[in-house]
């Protein structure tokens, strides 16, 4: 099929909506909720051990959820929770391991690649903590 999309072909194949429910699967279709442009503002007051992990509800310009990580009792850092291998959504954290269910690839809880097929670690987000309103702002772009 020469120029055609894997969007044409798998429409092709599978009707319309049989290919928007398979790409929806593998997570490499942009989630429809809206994200806010600048960034967004979590409250981190339940992660009360380092080493505790959420998945905000919201999603990031990527499309993907957001993964905050506490780090100590002022420190966090949020990932996107988007595969770099093919663009599939991680799970949240298991015992400090976040997996791929699409490929198998598995990375720690700052991000970094434990196991392939990935060769990249999960993007970060700049995240500043507010400790007065325990509130973290997870800033999208520069």
């Amino acid at each position: 099929m020469t120029g055609a999309s894997r969007r044409d072909f798998l429409s092709a194949v599978f009707g319309a909506v049989g290919a928007g429910a398979l790409l929806d699967a593998c997570g490499r279709r942009a989630r429809s909720s809206p994200t806010p442009a600048s960034g967004l503002q979590v409250d981190v007051r339940r992660l009360s051990a380092d080493g505790q992990a959420m998945v905000t509800p919201e999603h990031g310009p990527d499309g993907a959820s957001i993964l905050i990580v506490r780090e100590a009792p002022d420190r966090f850092h949020a990932l996107s929770m988007q595969c770099t291998h093919e663009g599939c959504e991680v799970n949240p954290p298991e015992r400090g391991v976040i997996t791929c269910p699409c490929h198998g690839s598995r990375f720690d809880l700052e991000g970094k690649v434990l196991r392939g097929p990935a060769d990249f670690p999960l993007p970060r987000y700049v995240a500043r903590y507010d400790g007065k309103a325990k509130r973290l702002l997870v800033q999208f772009g520069t």
